[in-house]
This record gives structure tokens, C-alpha cells and sequence, in this order.
């Protein structure tokens, strides 16, 4: 009774991926005022092992936030943020732009730490395959696909772990030649039914979809 009621309590594996996915693009061209909202919601998912997990995500995206705030800033024509120097000062409305576009991205990755952490491999491997069912065309196996996912998922997971330094020649050696094995153990897609709380994710995901048009 307690593991049925459980259940009932969170969402379906396919559901979790999907509100991921789904609110990685929806965030995009939304205002400081939704971004603040969506930032308190996602904190109340974290605990202690996603926000070790938050930190390494920002720390290995730490170049690509940096140049995204800098092409933003020298790239839109503005007011120089800083007049003094001229043409070289980066403009107001570029420093915004790119800070906020930063904002989204570390909504992107704190959420996907948030997903990480509260799924298990095999609840993960369970929604993708769920997912995939349903885009696989004829002759497709949603198992392969699943499996191969799953598996690049586990690798780039152990490359984010990875505490040792290496060069940018060193890191790309070692993602042409990935270990032999990632899963010690028998890869089991474990299959659910939707409940209560899948349907609302389903209905808010479709009215938001609808408000985007």
C-alpha cells in the first residue's frame, strides 16, 4: 500500500525527461520575472548530492557561459556599458542580454542535476525508452536506442565526475576511445503506468505549448 501510494506521489520517468526537455526550450525568451519563479521552484528539488552535482555541471560550462556573455556583449548595438573606453566597452543592452541568456543555461543545468540526482539508471533508461516508443520509426529498436543512450548518459556522467586534469588533446583521445563497459550490472528497463500527477505535467506542458503560439 505505502509503494502504491509512493508511486502515485511522482511522476513517471518518460514525464520527468520530458518536462526537462520541454522547459529547456520554454525558458528561453522568458522574462526575468518567470526565470526568478522557475529558479524557487528547481531550488526545491535540490538536496545536498544535486548541488554537488549543480557545481560540477558549472564548472565544466564555465567557458561556454563566459563566451555567451561576451558575444552577447560585444555583439548587440547599444549604449557603452562602459563610455570611456569607447569602442571597446561592451554595450548595456549586450551585457543584459547575455547575462540573462546565462541565466537560462544554469536553469538548464540546475535542472538537469535536480533529474539526475532523484532518477535512477534505470528509471532514467525506463522514460527514455518510454519516449522513444513513440517517436521510433519502423524498424527502429526503442531498446537500442534506449541502451545506447543510456550508456553515452553514464559515460558523460563518469567524464563530469572525473577530477583529474587533462588537455584539450587528452580529453578529445579519450572520448574516441570510451571504455569497454559503463553498466557493471544487467541493464532491466522496468516499465509503469501514468498516474494522476503524469496527466497534470502532461495537461500544463500542452497549455504552456499553447500560450507559446
Amino acid at each position: 500500500m505505502h509503494v502504491k501510494f509512493t508511486q502515485h506521489l511522482t511522476c513517471h520517468p518518460a514525464t520527468a525527461v520530458l518536462l526537462w526537455l520541454f522547459f529547456m526550450v520554454w525558458m528561453m525568451d522568458k522574462p526575468p520575472v518567470v526565470l526568478a519563479a522557475m529558479s524557487g521552484l528547481i531550488l526545491l528539488g535540490f538536496n545536498r548530492l544535486a548541488w554537488s552535482r549543480f557545481g560540477r555541471y558549472v564548472h565544466r560550462s564555465r567557458w561556454l557561459l563566459l563566451m555567451m556573455l561576451l558575444v552577447h556583449a560585444y555583439s548587440l548595438p547599444g549604449v557603452p556599458l562602459l563610455p570611456h573606453w569607447a569602442i571597446y566597452s561592451p554595450s548595456e543592452v549586450g551585457v543584459v542580454k547575455g547575462l540573462m541568456q546565462a541565466w537560462r543555461l544554469i536553469l538548464v543545468l540546475a535542472f538537469l542535476a535536480v533529474l539526475m540526482t532523484r532518477l535512477t539508471r534505470e528509471a532514467l533508461l525506463s522514460g527514455i525508452y518510454s519516449l522513444m516508443r513513440y517517436v521510433c520509426m519502423r524498424g527502429c529498436s526503442a531498446e537500442r536506442l534506449a541502451t545506447r543512450i543510456g550508456l553515452t548518459l553514464a559515460y558523460a556522467e563518469v567524464l563530469m565526475d572525473e577530477s583529474v586534469k587533462m588537455t584539450l588533446q587528452q580529453r578529445l583521445q579519450q572520448l574516441r576511445t570510451p571504455p569497454a563497459v559503463i553498466f557493471t550490472e544487467d541493464i532491466s528497463i522496468a516499465q509503469r503506468s501514468l498516474s494522476w500527477l503524469d496527466y497534470t505535467c502532461w495537461s500544463l506542458m500542452v497549455s504552456l505549448m499553447g500560450l507559446m503560439w
